[in-house]
């Protein structure tokens, strides 16, 4: 005997439907998820980098203690735009390699070592692991020591930059395009890029390569893409990123026109 059409039908839109739960789900047994180990490369590739940004906002913040400190834009620069995260995620911490050790491992790459933002950071990738394997979430601040380091001061032969000039620089390229800059408080990110970061990674090609004059001057005094903030800052930046042009060019340039005056920026 023929089955019914619409029957017929209704059984294939619930097969559908089922396939397209699991996919979106995954096909674990609960239990077995908790006894993976934890993948923060896989976890990228399997969700999105919004939601490991979305666990890192609030763990900093937390960890840190200070209601009045804000990482949103430093943890979005780092997970979305950055080169460091980049490679980490697809080659130093890939597949064997992605575990705890090796990420904190890595975090010292692109953090002052002995700085307390290292110290959290390392304490957010260990409660992510807690999160993932077990569902849970610790809040409770760090204690510190009060010693915190902070990177040496600019050498003198580094190019003429100060944090406001090239605030505005930025911000008003975003603006001359119409397109709104992805890292709200570009400012703060600047004071951290001066302060703590380092970039081990780093290739200044791409920023020399925005202007002759700036690469004959550069490569003149003998200067390493790390030791000025504004090279450094630039060269942070993946090149798949939509900061990766303006950043390059508000970093390499002999022209202070680029630094337009403040009362053409673009409030959005």
């Amino acid at each position: 005997m023929a089955w019914p059409i619409n029957l017929v039908k209704n059984i294939i839109v619930v097969i559908v439907l089922l396939c397209y739960v699991s996919s979106t789900l995954g096909c674990h047994i609960p239990g077995h998820t908790n006894k993976r180990a934890i993948s923060l490369a896989a976890s990228v590739e399997m969700t999105d980098v919004q939601k490991i940004r979305n666990f890192f906002i609030p763990c900093v913040n937390d960890v840190f203690g200070d209601a009045s400190l804000d990482f949103s834009g430093i943890v979005k620069f780092i997970t979305d735009h950055s080169l460091w995260y980049d490679v980490t995620q697809r080659l130093e911490c890939g597949e064997k390699n992605d575990t705890v050790e090796c990420w904190n491992e890595r975090l010292t790459d692109v953090l002052t070592r002995g700085s307390k933002e290292l110290a959290v950071a390392q304490e957010c990738v260990e409660r992510y692991k807690d999160f993932v394997n077990n569902g849970k979430y610790n809040p409770t601040p760090l204690v510190f020591n009060k010693f915190d380091r902070v990177r040496s001061e600019d050498l003198l032969n580094c190019p003429t930059r100060t944090p406001r000039k090239f605030d505005l620089c930025v911000n008003n390229q975003f603006a001359k395009d119409e397109v709104e800059n992805p890292i709200g408080n570009f400012d703060s990110l600047i004071g951290f890029v001066q302060r703590k970061m380092k970039c081990s990674d780093c290739d200044c090609g791409e920023v020399l390569q925005a202007d002759s004059d700036f690469a004959s001057f550069f490569v003149g005094e003998g200067l390493q893409c790390d030791s000025c903030w504004s090279t450094r800052l630039a060269a942070l930046v993946k090149s798949q990123s939509t900061l990766s042009e303006t950043t390059k060019k508000c970093a390499a340039t002999t022209n202070d026109e680029v630094f337009l005056k403040e009362e053409t920026m673009r409030v959005y």
